[in-house]
């Protein structure tokens, strides 16, 4: 088995997020019987024996995840929502906010973006208030901490598993400079 090439990566992730369609997926599929040579013939012949018409999402996903490194899959799709974040961007707080989740819930690398901006939003709704605003200082910080993120996983300095601990947090390598911590 080989490592299986970016556009074909690419797919699978868009797939398993929902950005491609179940049938758009079997279509694709049908069209690159070279995927075998990649993921193995066990798992191939997993993925197009899989009832299309009939099977659910759910279990197309599960085959999926076995075909792919969850480590890369996540770390596609922080890239996503960090580049994303760099614009100000209509959805910008609900991605803050999800920063602020991520951070709770284990990227503890994710402290800068989620306790200065991604809290802010989080206290914001709490308070009821329906509009959030970024002030163009606050933004520019912003920028500067998810470029710092970007750059850490970039270098692999952080590497992110896909697997969560025993305490179902998630987890991640973490191989930055005991400074670059704090």
């Amino acid at each position: 088995m080989h490592h299986l090439p970016l556009t074909y990566q690419q797919t699978i992730f868009n797939t398993i997020a929902g950005k491609i369609t179940t049938p758009d997926f079997e279509t694709w599929l049908y069209a690159h019987p070279e995927l075998e040579g990649y993921i193995g013939p066990e798992r191939y012949l997993s993925l197009i024996s899989f009832r299309f018409k009939t099977d659910s999402r759910y279990n197309l996903i599960k085959i999926l995840e076995a075909v792919i490194d969850m480590g890369e899959y996540e770390t596609h799709k922080l890239l996503s929502r960090l580049k994303e974040a760099q614009t100000l961007i209509p959805g910008l707080p609900e991605l803050l906010e999800l920063f602020y989740y991520q951070y709770c819930d284990g990227y503890y690398f994710l402290q800068k973006v989620a306790l200065g901006q991604g809290l802010s939003v989080v206290i914001h709704k709490e308070n009821g208030n329906a509009e959030f605003e970024i002030t163009p200082a606050s933004f520019e910080e912003l920028q500067t901490d998810i470029a710092q993120v970007i750059q850490w996983i970039a270098e692999k300095k952080i590497v992110l598993t896909g697997t969560r601990d025993n305490l179902n947090r998630l987890e991640y390598i973490d191989q930055r400079e005991p400074y670059d911590r704090e």
